[in-house]
């Protein structure tokens, strides 16, 4: 979500100055004209706007001349599964329909976002759903179930490759 980063790039200028970033995994994903001068010459706090991913550099520029990209780099939350809802029992065949509702799941499913929802196992990485898309923006996840067995499967979400912990709730597949 939104946040301010304190970004120490040196030959900025005086404080109160207005200047305009750039981040992402390449420096270039996002935009932001929310920026100022906060140390002379030496900082500057940029507001990030909504988005995913881990690992983004920033570019500043003021006038028309570009910081390099920047050390440290920052990073969006990690999903998180708060519950789930349709069901948590699912079929053995698979094909049941699983929507997981949680925090940071991103915008809306696009190539952009694609996300990921796996489950079982000790890393809750047995199954790999079908069809994961997001529904709701950063709050809703639906999924279908693929063929399985078994029971107390805790989930994990995978958006902009940021995995989420495993879940504490389960899903399990019906008894024979």
């Amino acid at each position: 979500g939104v946040q301010t980063c304190a970004l120490p790039i040196s030959n900025l200028g005086p404080i109160g100055e207005n200047i305009s970033a750039t981040y992402g995994s390449s420096g270039s994903e996002y935009f932001t004209s929310e920026c100022v001068i906060v140390e002379a010459h030496s900082r500057v706090n940029c507001t990030s706007i909504v988005g995913i991913g881990a690992n983004h550099s920033w570019i500043v520029t003021l006038g028309h001349q570009e910081s390099p990209a920047t050390l440290p780099q920052t990073s969006y939350n990690v999903p998180r599964v708060t519950r789930l809802s349709e069901t948590d029992v699912f079929q053995t065949p698979g094909e049941d329909r699983v929507c997981i509702h949680g925090t940071d799941f991103g915008p809306l499913n696009d190539t952009v976002n694609p996300v990921e929802a796996t489950y079982g196992g000790l890393m809750g990485r047995k199954y790999t759903a079908a069809q994961c898309s997001v529904e709701v923006a950063h709050t809703k996840i639906c999924c279908r179930s693929v063929v399985g067995i078994g029971f107390g499967h805790r989930l994990t979400v995978v958006v902009a490759a940021q995995r989420s912990p495993k879940s504490i709730v389960v899903v399990r597949y019906a008894n024979p």
